[in-house]
């Protein structure tokens, strides 16, 4: 069964290949000629009802394709052939078939209703029971299925009740709604339109026959039964059998729909017990072309196409389907036991589980908070990357000064002047020389100004006269005094946050798209001072970056922190996976059903979730959660 229902899936996208918005519409045509029914497509002029009949025809092998443009004046002999004038001169009135409709393994009939009642009544036998009256003969017809179009429907007066009857499903076709479809289509080359279904899915009339023998094997079940006979006792409580002729009229006058408003449906007509046969088997076909061997509510939407007989008795009969489904969905989605089982369950665990989850995860963030916040006052940055977090020493930071300078004797005029001739300001670059007092005295003078150096500043490195690039911190104008800094080149490569050995080369070096670079690596090691050396090696640079022992500290906390987070992450994550596994299978069949749009899919996703809403709820809660708190 499984390979019947792949290839019918296949076969329907095949068909929609070149068809445009038109997939809803083929896959109740599709499952109504492997179901031996009519279709009666109903809809504007020019919203692709023959192409869809011209494409859904070729899924089959060998067929006889007839296609006919009804009109006011046909004639019987545009259906099904002229009389042999050889048989005629016999006293015999035999039709020449071959080429017409009853020679046809499948047939369209477009703008049917343009016809006159006397040709149109001559279809009845020939697409109900498949049989044709030729002279004196009863021929068996090859027809699978008749397909029929129009942008009308027949009044009641016209006497085409039974023909129309005789369509069991009835679509309507609107024209395209949405904006980038339409798009698509008017770009497309609408010239190079392939009707050609790939020959391996093609169906032969062996196996065609096989399925319509198969189908009948199919049960109905006994809830299903019960769903038919309740809908049709609400149908009955609107439409009075007894005056059958005025209710029918009624049905098929539009403006005698506020007769119903007082009832619960409002626009209910009436529905043949022929029709109900044939739903039933409609039913049957869902059910063995999506792999079922009885069958379940989830077939009933294709009641929506089989029940209404003018536009304005559609959205009642729709919703009934739909309650009847809602009413009736709980067994076919979910078993009782299971059910109840899951639903105690959740409502004993799932809130306070939830809530635990979510305090968690808020302590640990907050946790985290704190520690970034101390990180950064220590001129730490901390970056997230896939599944792993990074940290860089800022040596930009702001800088110490412990010398406590006396006021510059220097001339105020020339103060100021040499501050405005140089444009001095901090931030700017400048070329400081270092004059050597004593062995551990120093001066640093910018032009005739003497500047004073932060803490980082070490002269006895350097040698008398020599001239360094510093950088202007602050300007003191009333003491006139110029505050000058270390320049340092800022750590250019972010490194990953791990249980740091000392004194070990490390590799992951990562630049700064996180993109690792393999010729370089990096060594922590401790310093006289208590802090640590973090030292950037490659084969032309080498970077010493000092890093405190504090900062260490709380990134081999963050570390915890991180795992923390991470585990009560993946309880989370296993609740979920406990979670979906219970229901899975349900959402699956849902999505795998062949002749459901994405509406009826996610009514009944909506019905399903209705039944357990405890369950929905938690699932909520744990999706808000998910999107929230874990990052």
């Amino acid at each position: 069964m499984f390979e019947i229902s792949e290839r019918i899936s296949q076969i329907i996208k095949s068909v929609c290949r070149d068809l445009y918005d038109r997939e809803d519409v083929v896959r109740v045509v599709v499952l109504s000629i492997l179901a031996g029914q009519n279709v009666f497509l109903y809809g504007p002029p020019g919203t692709g009802k023959s192409m869809i009949s011209r494409k859904v025809s070729g899924i089959f092998e060998s067929s006889n394709y007839y296609e006919h443009l009804m009109h006011r004046f046909c004639t019987p002999e545009e259906l099904f052939g002229p009389v042999s004038l050889k048989q005629l001169k016999n006293d015999q009135y035999v039709r020449l078939t071959d080429g017409y409709l009853a020679s046809a393994d499948f047939a369209f009939l477009d703008e049917i209703w343009k016809s006159s009642p006397a040709v149109l009544n001559t279809l009845l036998t020939l697409i109900n029971e498949r049989k044709f009256h030729n002279g004196s003969e009863t021929v068996k017809v090859p027809l699978k299925s008749l397909i029929s179009a129009s942008n009308e429907i027949p009044l009641h007066e016209a006497g085409l009740d039974a023909l129309y009857d005789r369509f069991l499903v009835r679509i309507t076709v609107n024209p395209i709604r949405d904006s980038s479809t339409f798009r698509n289509l008017i770009l497309s080359n609408t010239g190079s339109v392939n009707h050609e279904i790939p020959r391996k899915l093609r169906i032969t009339n062996e196996e065609y026959e096989d399925w319509l023998g198969r189908i009948d094997s199919v049960r109905l079940s006994e809830r299903n039964a019960e769903a038919i006979v309740k809908m049709r006792e609400i149908i009955a409580e609107q439409v009075d059998l007894s005056d059958l002729d005025n209710k029918l009229e009624r049905s098929f006058d539009d403006d005698n729909e506020a007769l119903n408003d007082d009832l619960k449906y409002g626009h209910l007509s009436y529905v043949s017990d022929r029709r109900w046969f044939q739903v039933v088997r409609l039913l049957k076909a869902s059910a063995f072309y999506n792999g079922r061997t009885e069958t379940c509510i989830k077939d009933f939407f294709i009641m929506r196409y089989c029940l209404w007989n003018n536009a304005s008795d559609q959205a009642s009969f729709d919703n009934l389907v739909t309650d009847i489904i809602k009413e009736y969905a709980q067994q076919d989605l979910i078993s009782e036991e299971l059910l109840q089982s899951v639903e105690t369950e959740f409502s004993k665990h799932g809130a306070s589980f939830c809530h635990d989850m979510v305090s968690r995860i808020r302590s640990v963030e907050n946790e985290i908070d704190t520690v970034l916040k101390k990180l950064k006052a220590n001129d730490v940055e901390i970056r997230s990357g896939d599944r792993q977090f990074f940290f860089r020493q800022n040596t930009d930071m702001s800088p110490k000064y412990s010398r406590i300078p006396k006021p510059s004797a220097i001339n105020k005029v020339n103060f100021e002047s040499y501050i405005t001739e140089m444009h001095l300001e901090p931030g700017k670059e400048v070329a400081c020389t270092l004059t050597k007092t004593s062995a551990r005295g120093y001066k640093l003078y910018l032009n005739q100004l003497e500047c004073f150096p932060d803490d980082e500043f070490d002269p006895n490195v350097l040698s008398h006269g020599q001239n360094i690039k510093m950088k202007v911190y602050s300007i003191d104008r009333e003491n006139r005094l110029i505050w000058v800094r270390t320049i340092k080149k800022n750590a250019e490569y972010w490194l990953p946050i791990l249980n740091y050995d000392l004194d070990i080369i490390y590799r992951s070096i990562y630049d700064e798209q996180l993109v690792r670079s393999p010729s370089l690596s990096f060594k922590l090691s401790a310093n006289s001072r208590g802090n640590f050396d973090l030292t950037i090696i490659g084969q032309k640079l080498q970077q010493k970056h000092i890093i405190k022992k504090e900062s260490i500290n709380l990134l081999l906390l963050l570390i915890k922190l991180f795992n923390k987070r991470s585990e009560t992450e993946e309880q989370i994550l296993n609740y979920f996976k406990e979670y979906d596994r219970l229901f899975e299978n349900v959402i699956e069949e849902i999505d795998e059903e062949l002749f459901l749009n994405n509406e009826d899919k996610r009514c009944l996703k909506e019905i399903f979730f209705d039944l357990v809403p405890n369950i929905r709820k938690a699932k909520s809660d744990f999706l808000e959660l998910q999107n929230v708190y874990i990052k």
